[in-house]
């Protein structure tokens, strides 16, 4: 061992026995960190939340726009910016052009959707634990 190496490793020393000494507080308090992490999500995945209410007067009215807009647009040029979308989505392509170019063709959110889940399906989350 060189001179100057067995003081380095005394200074060193006590800092090893301290990371020690400390780290196992540290692992115990992230663990049980943890643990009321995992606690949470499954009472959060077990709960079954509200079912949101909409008031029938204001379904009414919001179903009656939708009617009334697409009484007044183009429904042949929105048709072709929907399948123009669809052929978009069955190649590899980026949607997002096609889907600006829909919303620019008057087609509502959920046409788009309804297109984009002809295609690709409803997705389904998947815990992962």
């Amino acid at each position: 061992m060189r001179p100057g190496q067995e003081a380095q490793q005394r200074l060193l020393l006590p800092l090893r026995q301290r990371a020690v000494r400390f780290d196992r507080p540290a692992q115990q308090r992230r663990l049980q960190e943890a643990r009321q992490r995992w606690v949470l999500l499954r009472q959060r995945v077990g709960r079954r939340r509200p079912v949101l209410k909409v008031n029938d007067a204001v379904e009414r009215d919001r179903v009656a726009k939708i009617r009334a807009f697409r009484a007044w647009r183009e429904n042949e040029v929105t048709q072709k910016g929907l399948i123009a979308l669809e052929d978009v989505a069955r190649g590899q392509d980026n949607v997002m052009p096609a889907i600006v170019h829909a919303v620019r063709q008057e087609a509502t959110l959920g046409e788009i959707s309804g297109t984009l889940r002809r295609m690709f399906g409803r997705h389904e989350e998947v815990l992962v634990v």
